[in-house]
Formats: structure tokens, sequence, C-alpha cells
């Protein structure tokens, strides 16, 4: 996870926009697969 202090860069968390993307698109994936497993299940 790399920190960018440069003002253009860092978001609100203090977090390249880089990381927020992965940190984003895992989230995205993982509540997707959980929502498609519950379906499976009913």
């Amino acid at each position: 996870m790399k920190r960018w202090y440069h003002k253009d860069y860092v978001s609100k968390n203090g977090l390249s926009p880089k990381t927020n993307r992965e940190v984003g698109s895992f989230a995205y994936t993982a509540v997707f697969l959980f929502i498609t497993y519950v379906s499976y299940l009913i």
C-alpha cells in the first residue's frame, strides 16, 4: 500500500488512487460472489 503526500494525488483516506481502485475492486468482487452464492443456495 503506497501513500502519496502530493496534494493532487492524495485521497481523503491518504492512499494513492491505485490502492483505492484495488481495494474497491476487491470489495466489489467479494460482495458479488457473496450475493451469487446466497442466490444459488436459495
